[in-house]
């Protein structure tokens, strides 16, 4: 649906409530009126494994599908995708890059693989980086899109470890001078630093939280900065170079907030927390954030879309979507939300304009005043 119709569909909604008690005799309760969604649900596709991370190809949906592999999917078609082809590898795959025309693959036992996507009817193995071998297995892996030569891996035992990726068919480890014990870590994040000359690598643990690093990937130095004082367990961090910004979900602590800007005065916020679940994973889109909350073993997970309030860093809280599935991760295309649920499939949210939605808001809000005015007045009473 296109903005016009959409702002047409929204102001019919808001008129059919002012008719509801202006055009009729039979008088409707202002709490049966629904209103607009900030979130809605356009699309639902089944698919046949465990969808666990998604990433985009242009026009296609590149899907970790754990023990089936890897998936393509075609969203131009939205609401009505197809599945274009799939291809076997690894045994548990895990999680999803998309660098050019390679899909760069994470299987949590067997490693790094790499998959030649140019064409998605004809998909090809390209390269592998084995860690059976070695006796450790992998959590994350990470290629920053400002440095698509290189590939951070974060191992259980052997740390992170930094690989030359500019030949995608025979990947070639960097040795690592170290400054810290980057073992047991469970999430990465890279990206240049704030004035572009240098990179910054972040690294979370359970059990050591979240530290800071300057890296020179040539020479596969990696020098500690800070650590950020995190509450609870992390589970992701983004750096936003723009703001110097880290953000951390954290299992038990919410989503926090740190700013860099000052390694030596570094300032602390919580942007968002929930009394019943943990929150599980969180995108930035312009002015929007979205938080993903659910409870560990169950079924189910929330949605909670927040704009950033204009004159200061704070948020507030639109709308909580609870669905039902098990969610495995999600991205962020132009208005659409793509989410990998292992249960559900893919499952496409679109954003509604907040103009609009404000617009119908407020009308209906006028309608509903001048409904309870009209019933005060029929009643004998001074409005």
């Amino acid at each position: 649906m296109n903005l016009s119709l959409e702002k047409v569909a929204l102001n019919v909604f808001a008129l059919v409530i002012f008719f509801s008690h202006f055009g009729c005799g039979k008088k409707k309760n202002s709490s049966e009126a629904l209103p607009p969604e900030y979130l809605t649900t356009i699309s639902e596709f089944s698919l046949s494994g465990t969808p666990l991370d998604i990433a985009m190809y242009g026009d296609y949906g590149v899907i970790a599908m754990g023990e089936r592999g890897l998936a393509i999917v075609n969203l131009k078609t939205l609401p009505s995708p197809v599945l274009i082809n799939e291809i076997k590898v690894g045994s548990d795959v895990r999680r999803v890059e998309v660098v050019g025309d390679y899909a760069v693959i994470l299987d949590a036992l067997e490693g790094v693989q790499t998959v030649y996507i140019k064409d998605p009817n004809s998909l090809s193995l390209a390269g592998q980086i084995g860690l059976i071998e070695i006796g450790d297995y992998a959590h994350d892996l990470l290629v920053a899109p400002d440095m698509p030569d290189y590939m951070f891996l974060a191992t259980h035992l052997n740390g992170v470890r930094l690989y030359d990726m500019s030949s995608m068919a025979h990947p070639i480890e960097v040795p690592l001078v170290l400054s810290d014990n980057l073992t047991l870590v469970n999430n990465i994040f890279v990206s240049q630093n704030a004035e572009g000359v240098g990179v910054r690598l972040l690294t979370s643990s359970y059990l050591k939280g979240v530290n800071i690093y300057d890296v020179d990937v040539a020479n596969g130095t990696f020098v500690k900065l800070t650590t950020l004082e995190v509450d609870g367990h992390p589970k992701k961090i983004t750096y936003d170079k723009t703001t110097n910004l880290v953000y951390v979900a954290a299992l038990d602590g919410g989503l926090q907030v740190f700013d860099v800007t000052d390694l030596a005065d570094i300032k602390k916020d919580l942007v968002f927390n929930s009394l019943d679940e943990n929150v599980t994973d969180f995108a930035l889109t312009g002015s929007r954030l979205i938080v993903v909350t659910s409870i560990e073993g169950t079924s189910s997970y929330t949605l909670h879309v927040l704009e950033k309030e204009a004159s200061s860093a704070s948020f507030r809280l639109l709308e909580s979507k609870k669905r039902q599935g098990q969610f495995g991760s999600l991205t962020i295309v132009g208005d659409d939300i793509i989410v990998a649920d292992a249960l559900v499939g893919i499952t496409t949210f679109r954003f509604s304009d907040l103009n609009i939605i404000n617009e119908a808001k407020a009308e209906m809000a006028a309608a509903e005043a001048a409904a309870t005015t009209e019933a005060t007045v029929s009643e004998g009473q001074v409005p």
